[in-house]
Parts: C-alpha cells; sequence; structure tokens
C-alpha cells in the first residue's frame, strides 16, 4: 500500500475523497503550541511527510488520516473540522 493512498469513504451520495485541511491542521499546531516536527509527532507520521503535506506536494494517506483521528480522540477535537470531502463519485458510479 502506497504512503499516499488517497483516503476514500463512501456514504448514500456515493463516495468522496477526503482531504487535509491544511489551514485548520496548522491553526491547531499554533492553538496548541506545537512546531511542525511535534504535530507530526502527534499524529505519528514523519515530520518530512507532514511538512510535505501542509505544502500541498503529498495528499493524505491511510497512516496521517488515521493519525489524525487518534488526535482528535485524544484531544476531544472535531476530525471533521481537520479534513473535508474534496470530491464525490455518484453511488451508481456514473457520471452525470
Amino acid at each position: 500500500m502506497s504512503a499516499d493512498m488517497i483516503f476514500y469513504y463512501r456514504n448514500k451520495k456515493g463516495v468522496g475523497l477526503l482531504k487535509v485541511n491544511v489551514e485548520a491542521l496548522k491553526e491547531l499546531a499554533f492553538k496548541n503550541g506545537w512546531s511542525v516536527p511535534e504535530l507530526a509527532k502527534h499524529i505519528g507520521i514523519s515530520y518530512s511527510y507532514l511538512f510535505r503535506v501542509l505544502k500541498g506536494q503529498k495528499k493524505g494517506g491511510s497512516k496521517l488520516f488515521a493519525g489524525l483521528y487518534r488526535l482528535c480522540a485524544e484531544h476531544d477535537l472535531d476530525f471533521s473540522a481537520l479534513v473535508f470531502l474534496a470530491d464525490t463519485l455518484p453511488a451508481d458510479n456514473e457520471k452525470k
């Protein structure tokens, strides 16, 4: 499995692509007084990978999203504030 695997989820409307809300992630680090390396440690990923995600050079993968989910659970944060639905494919997979 690739580190830049695109993370999808399914709902009644179809399949969606999750993306990291970079600005919200930066704000989270700022509010907690965390540097980027400290934020990466809290998420459970490498500093270099997080840096590339924050710069838009990498997409979020399963390890990043799992780490964000754990971080939100540990700190009573809203996971949906750190990710957003970038695109949706129809449930029947046909172009409309």
